[in-house]
This record gives structure tokens, sequence and C-alpha cells, in this order.
């Protein structure tokens, strides 16, 4: 009635044999997703951390939260902290160029 499970020992191989050169085979259509969604969640990880850059250091030191400094001092922190999450978002940005 039903047709016989195979043993997935005696099904053949999706992989070409490996080669005599020294060449890696190319990676398959599944390895090429992997990496691609590894690589987005990295770039969004990374994003994620100069979001909070920007709003938590950039934003709060600006506001002045918790913080007994002059102005200028206010201003140039709250620049370090936003130029930082700007760096981070361009390397975030880079990562992106790694999909396949």
């Amino acid at each position: 009635m039903f047709p016989a499970a195979a043993d997935p020992d005696d099904a053949p191989s999706r992989d070409p044999p490996p080669s005599s050169g020294s060449s890696p085979p190319p990676p398959s259509d599944r390895d090429k997703l992997i990496h691609n969604e590894q690589t987005k969640l990295t770039a969004t990880l990374i994003n994620g951390v100069a979001l909070a850059f920007l709003v938590g250091g950039g934003v709060a030191t600006m506001l002045g939260l918790g913080n007994q400094a002059t102005e200028a001092e206010q201003l140039v922190r709250a620049l370090v902290w936003i130029l930082t999450g700007f760096i981070l978002h361009g390397i975030a940005r880079l990562f992106l160029r790694y999909l396949l």
C-alpha cells in the first residue's frame, strides 16, 4: 500500500564528488541562505548597538540627564556618542556587502 521507506544511507549524495583541484566546491543554496541570514543578524546586532549609542548617549547627554557638566562639555560628549553611533551604523552596512 505504501512504498517502502528508503534507507538514507542508500540515497545518492547531492554534493558532487570532491575534485582533485585545490578549489573547494561552490557553496550550496542552503549554505548561501545560512550565510546571508547570519550576516544580516550580525548587521542588525551592530545597528542596534549603534542606535543605543545614538539614543542613550547622544540624546541623554544633550538633555543633561545625571550630568553636572557645562554646556560645551555636554555638546562634545553628545557629538562623540552620536559619531560613535554613526560609525557603528556604517560598520553594520559594510557587513551587508558580504551577502551572497
